[in-house]
């Protein structure tokens, strides 16, 4: 990382610093050490999903779009199953943080062996640490709970995303200054070492203090959950504003998930730039995403999260659609897309941001381990629909990656309608 960049990365730390003591929140040393975790995810989901793994497969390989695609369905597919008895198990078993640590680590160690063995076996590999991460990411956003308040919750999500972009602009950096050169094998390997340096102040300083359930066996486990789902399911009206949501969810992780996961393809297949240009347009919107971050978790604690989401949610349609269009008519050149990054780069955070403390504030408190499960199954299903239909709408049906994009930007308008229906009150019901 060169010496701007460090500087730049020394400078946003010092702002998380001010933000918390400003604040005077007692439990800043469990408030950073939470946060820093978000650096693992966005190393992993914007080096390796992102960038280094699509690479991998149409340069390297000799894949295409459905390669990265259905390779990415079939993962999700397997975390799709296990994500609620996971999420259950938070709830009986163990610290949240233990789930959190192992996972994390098996994920870690499956990344640098990707490009290292037989193609069927990296695509199995690759699966895998995407099945754990999502899982540990059960127990992540479950911890939220245990080291935020009802007053505070939107401002320390807002840190959390905000953190985890200094662990994005460090893997674009070395994407776009190291591994352009290096390849994208030595990509994964300095995405792993990064990502277990990133989760070790989590795993090391969280001690939540728990209230589990009673504890109970496996096949109690397994049971419970099978019997929570069907009755989460069949009772849904219970929880009216906590369906409209996980509805609303699906449409715009479909968007969120799916462009992320392309964008580099997007930009080098369709609108014609290296890698390295379009890694330092992702590293453009990367910046302007880290203080966006903390904007939107202040909006939220102003005018709340349903009213924030909606924001972010319309404005990235718009942005979408624009996106599908350009390279069909160049009206500003290279100038457009510096804007699009700016613009993408701000609202992205909008979404995330608010995604877990809306969740947070609709979800009664002791289940939120069950229904942070159910949450994550959403947003898997999300994640296997989006990229199954790009493969699909790109290479099955031969309509290319700007129909895929208006498809994003539908999916978003139907997650903006949708969500407009959603009630936000404390007691979920």
């Amino acid at each position: 990382m060169n010496n701007n960049s460090a500087l730049m990365f020394c400078g946003y730390e010092y702002i998380v610093i001010y933000m918390i003591q400003v604040n005077k929140w007692k439990n800043i040393r469990q408030i950073a050490a939470w946060a820093s975790y978000d650096i693992t995810n966005t190393i992993f989901f914007i080096g390796v999903v992102g960038i280094f793994f699509p690479l991998w497969v149409t340069n390297d390989i000799g894949g295409n779009d459905a390669t990265v695609g259905f390779t990415m369905s079939a993962a999700m597919i397997v975390s799709l199953v296990l994500a609620p008895f996971f999420g259950t198990l938070t709830d009986h078993y163990l610290s949240k943080v233990w789930y959190l640590g192992a996972f994390t680590f098996i994920a870690i160690l499956a990344v640098p062996l990707v490009g290292e063995v037989p193609f069927i076996m990296a695509l199995v590999l690759y699966s895998l640490s995407i099945v754990c991460i999502y899982l540990a990411g059960i127990a992540y956003n479950a911890l939220l709970n245990n080291i935020s308040t009802p007053q505070n919750i939107g401002s320390i999500a807002g840190i959390g995303v905000g953190v985890g972009y200094l662990g994005a602009v460090l893997i674009v950096v070395i994407a776009a200054e190291v591994a352009v050169d290096s390849g994208n094998i030595f990509g994964f390997r300095v995405s792993a070492i990064l990502m277990f340096l990133a989760s070790l102040p989590a795993l090391l300083v969280l001690r939540p203090k728990e209230q589990h359930l009673d504890r109970i066996g496996l096949k109690a486990i397994i049971n419970k959950t099978l019997r929570d789902l069907f009755i989460v399911f069949v009772e849904i009206k219970k929880y009216k504003y906590v369906s409209r949501f996980m509805i609303s969810r699906f449409f715009y992780t479909w968007s969120l998930n799916t462009a992320q996961s392309f964008a580099i393809l997007f930009g080098t297949e369709t609108v014609g730039y290296s890698a390295r240009h379009v890694e330092y347009l992702l590293l453009l919107g990367i910046l302007v995403g880290i203080p966006s971050a903390f904007i939107w978790g202040k909006l939220i604690d102003l005018i709340g999260a349903k009213r924030s989401i909606s924001i972010a949610m319309l404005f990235w349609s718009i942005c979408l659609l624009l996106v599908a269009i350009a390279p069909s008519t160049d009206v500003l050149g290279n100038w457009f897309w510096i804007l699009m990054g700016v613009f993408c780069g701000a609202l992205i955070p909008g979404i995330w941001v608010t995604d877990r403390p809306l969740m947070l504030q609709i979800t009664p408190p002791e289940k939120s381990g069950q229904f942070f499960g159910l949450h994550g199954m959403v947003g898997r299903i999300a994640y296997i629909t989006g990229t199954f239909v790009w493969g699909l709408v790109v290479v099955t049906l031969g309509i290319g990656q700007q129909g895929a994009i208006i498809n994003l930007a539908i999916c978003t308008l139907i997650a903006f309608i949708i969500m407009q229906s959603v009630t936000v009150n404390k007691n979920s019901g």
